[in-house]
């Protein structure tokens, strides 16, 4: 009989899944597997029944099967979005941590130590995300984001208030107890995780590591490039980053109209204007760092 002492498992990565690509699908678990921090298990959420995206799971759990110090949930149920798979998949994450993850992207090696070690050290923080990098469907490097994900609560707020998501979703990492307090995603058709970070930041802090996490795929088919957000959803999000902007920044609330404005512009003036602010705060970080 074995005297090994098992290993805590401390993260389960939540991973919705719809007619993925399987060669996509091996290669995350590959990066999965290659993580320097072995304390994980994955909760594979099937979006559906189709052959396709039971494919997947078959591809998953023949592929845990020749590695099996790590364990593989997989959690099935009929069609019906991305937020109700992910509130699926969330009831049978039962570690501290939870760390989102989809079948086409790559965690890099220590995605999860650097994650874990920032939200053990600092019980304030109830979320961290870190920086990405886009890669084609070859896996090549596409180009960095216009912009870098801010790497202190402050500014984490604010860019939620009045740019974009302040942490990208595939390489997010939340206290398992926070986002269950919470009741999970609410269902809606996108910005699921804008809408959730949104709620977290009532309850602690968010901020992003300064350091490469997750190669980005980039392609057509993406669930968030083929549903356009709807602007009364992203306008109560920026008002609530903005509030918990506030207690941090008094003077924030400066800012207070311009998520109005931005809501009453339209959505393509918007997006001109955001596209133009964060490529000239790249330059500036640019500048600075020389």
């Amino acid at each position: 009989m074995s005297t090994e002492p098992t290993l805590k498992v401390m993260v389960s990565v939540l991973m919705p899944v719809y007619r993925p690509s399987l060669a996509w699908l091996e290669e995350a678990l590959t990066s999965l597997l290659n993580q320097t921090n072995p304390s994980w298990q994955l909760v594979m959420s099937l979006d559906g029944n189709d052959p396709e995206t039971s494919a997947a799971a078959e591809l998953a759990q023949h592929f845990f099967n020749t590695h099996l110090h790590q364990k593989l949930i997989v959690v099935r149920g009929a069609r019906s979005g991305i937020s109700n798979a992910l509130n699926r998949g969330l009831a049978h994450c039962n570690t501290p941590f939870i760390a989102r993850l989809d079948a086409d992207d790559l965690c890099l090696p220590e995605r999860f130590a650097f994650q874990t070690a920032a939200l053990g050290a600092n019980p304030n923080l109830i979320a961290i995300g870190m920086q990405i990098l886009g890669i084609d469907h070859n896996g090549q490097p596409v180009r960095e984001r216009l912009h870098r994900y801010p790497s202190t609560p402050k500014h984490t707020l604010l860019m939620g208030a009045l740019f974009n998501t302040p942490i990208a979703h595939p390489v997010l990492m939340m206290r398992s107890e926070a986002v269950h307090a919470l009741g999970g995603y609410r269902n809606q058709p996108c910005m699921e995780d804008y809408d959730l970070l949104a709620r977290l930041s009532g309850l602690g802090q968010l901020s992003n590591l300064t350091s490469l996490g997750l190669l980005y795929r980039l392609h057509p088919s993406q669930h968030s490039r083929n549903i356009r957000p709807r602007r009364s959803q992203l306008l109560a999000a920026r008002k609530r980053f903005l509030r918990q902007s506030c207690f941090l920044a008094p003077w924030h609330r400066l800012f207070t109209p311009i998520p109005y404005l931005l809501f009453a512009i339209g959505p393509l003036l918007e997006y001109s204007i955001r596209r133009w602010c964060l490529a000239t705060a790249g330059r500036l970080n640019g500048l600075r760092s020389r």
